[in-house]
């Protein structure tokens, strides 16, 4: 107990308390909106779904060392990414309401799962130089953009600002909330710093009680807005058809690309060094492949969902809600 972390402990007691009430919850939206909004239902087991990951993750934080350790630290930042996820799909279930199945949310889970995954192995292939740095700053994009977007769930379906609010703060707080978890160094350099670190930690455990309260109580009220976000996939999942671009769209794009390859060739040209030419190279066929992936994946995600939607006509098979 000496060498225990304490405010990491906090949070892995407040996860844990979150993660148990939960299933009271759970049972409780179960029957109360079992005939009527049942996807208020199904976006609180999402929620509940992403606070799990963070009770394991604060477990791994408070009981092992491989928060400093290489490779156990990417293990931490794969169940953050797992937990941003789940919370992203709490928007999709909560704007899209009851026309938002449970194989559709399924859906979008497995592809955004596949395509941070996707993302990763590129980098990791073409520039395995930057993978380190990548996978800790995606990360953290990734925690801060999907907790923005609960609340701008709930500021639509509820309307209210109280989410957001205390959501955009408690984003606010993820770089350093980051630093905190997964970085000692700043202590080495800096031991009279190091001691805001235990400090944070703490904080944080409270703003957590903060953001699952004030969710929580939303989840308990009957939603505002009746109306849902409805995605229209036929008029195309990239672009809209070319014939109904405006001129001036086709005049900026020639433009910008008459404007790179002109740059490119003072670029190969110029004394640029040898080793930078090289380093565009590689981003530039990192990018581009992952371009290619990420469409391909979309289109295959798009077939699928199809697919399983003109199944489900054709042989109606009566599945229990989530």
């Amino acid at each position: 107990m000496e060498n225990l972390d304490f405010p990491s402990l906090t949070n892995f007691i407040v996860c844990s308390i979150v993660t148990l009430s939960g299933l009271y919850w759970l049972k409780k939206f179960s029957q109360k909106y079992e005939k009527k909004n049942h996807f208020v239902f199904r976006s609180y087991f999402c929620w509940w779904l992403s606070w799990v990951i963070w009770v394991a993750t604060w477990a791994i934080i408070t009981f092992t060392d491989w928060a400093h350790t290489y490779p156990h630290e990417r293990l931490l930042l794969a169940l953050s990414d797992l937990n941003a996820i789940f919370l992203i799909t709490v928007y999709f279930t909560l704007t899209r309401g009851n026309a938002y199945k449970p194989t559709d949310a399924i859906i979008d889970f497995g592809f955004l799962c596949i395509a941070v995954a996707a993302g990763y192995g590129t980098f990791w292939l073409f520039l395995p130089q930057r993978f380190d740095h990548l996978q800790t700053g995606w990360g953290l994009c990734l925690s801060a953009i999907s907790i923005i977007l609960v609340g701008q769930a709930f500021a639509f379906r509820y309307r209210t600002r109280a989410v957001l609010i205390i959501g955009f703060v408690y984003a606010f707080s993820q770089p350093v909330a980051f630093d905190a978890i997964l970085h000692n160094a700043m202590m080495d350099r800096d031991p009279e710093s190091s001691v805001a670190i235990p400090a944070f930690k703490f904080v944080l455990a409270i703003f957590k009680v903060l953001w699952a309260t004030v969710v929580t109580v939303y989840f308990t009220q009957v939603p505002a807005v009746k109306e849902n976000i409805v995605i229209d996939y036929s008029k195309g999942t990239l672009l809209p058809p070319f014939k109904k671009l405006p001129k001036p769209v086709f005049a900026q794009t020639l433009v910008l690309v008459a404007a790179i390859v002109v740059l490119l060739i003072v670029t190969v040209e110029s004394k640029f060094p040898d080793a930078a030419k090289n380093e565009i190279v590689h981003i530039f066929t990192a990018l581009g492949t992952l371009v290619v992936l990420i469409t391909a994946l979309a289109k295959f995600f798009e077939w699928l969902s199809n697919y399983l939607k003109g199944s489900g006509q054709k042989r109606p098979v009566k599945t229990p809600p989530l």
